[in-house]
């Protein structure tokens, strides 16, 4: 096929139920992988890549798959930005890396049924954090747009796991699925090679940092948020 050129392809309508968000940085060999699986495996959910805009001719075109393409940002402003898009379409918004492998048929179907009833978060089994964080989940839109972002915005890249952890917790609408299964290929586990994006020393003590003051100053509110949608 042609080239994609961003600005209309994003016209295609899809729609599901979940929109699933990857965002990418210098990996176009693992998004060809996650797409295959994601295919394969995936019931009620679309994909929306989210794309630096100097990287677009380096990147594979699949016809089912929403484009985003912003100039360089950091994974949570990107996240905020393209779910701000998106939360009037879709009852449910997810996360995942591009180095996560889908490995349960139907895992979209299951994540997203404890939800239809009660907002909250679910997530699965990542065969590396396992229950203690959730490195890929799916929440309700109408979270998101209570709290006005996906993620504090006072972060850049990490403590997302942590915060949607600790709200769900704290609420008690956090939902893990052990058998559902969606393998972190994390350097931590020997699964793959480290690259820039895993290497972010700086990032982290500064979002370490952000996440506690946020945590201090802001949570309690968001938490009140949530519970008038409960």
């Amino acid at each position: 096929m042609d080239r994609f050129h961003p600005f209309w392809y994003n016209d295609v309508n899809m729609k599901k139920e979940i929109l699933i968000i990857v965002p990418t940085r210098n990996r176009s060999k693992n998004i060809k992988e996650f797409y295959k699986l994601f295919k394969e495996n995936s019931e009620i959910s679309d994909l929306c890549i989210g794309m630096d805009d100097d990287e677009v001719e380096d990147y594979p075109i699949f016809d089912d798959v929403i484009y985003e393409t912003n100039s360089n940002m950091k994974l949570v402003p990107k996240l905020n930005l393209i779910s701000a898009k998106y939360l009037d379409q879709y009852k449910y918004i997810g996360f995942m890396g591009d180095d996560v492998r889908i490995k349960t048929k139907g895992w979209d179907s299951i994540l997203v049924e404890p939800l239809k009833n009660k907002a909250g978060m679910s997530y699965p089994n990542d065969l590396l954090q396992g229950e203690n964080l959730p490195t890929a989940f799916v929440t309700n839109s109408s979270v998101i747009k209570k709290l006005g972002y996906m993620v504090p915005p006072e972060l850049k890249h990490f403590f997302m796991d942590n915060f949607y952890i600790d709200w769900s917790g704290a609420l008690d609408v956090r939902y893990y699925f052990e058998d559902v299964i969606l393998e972190h290929m994390h350097p931590a586990a020997g699964k793959s090679e480290e690259d820039a994006t895993y290497r972010s020393a700086d990032t982290v003590h500064d979002d370490r940092h952000a996440y506690r003051e946020y945590i201090k100053k802001r949570f309690k509110s968001d938490l009140k948020k949530i519970m008038e949608i409960l």
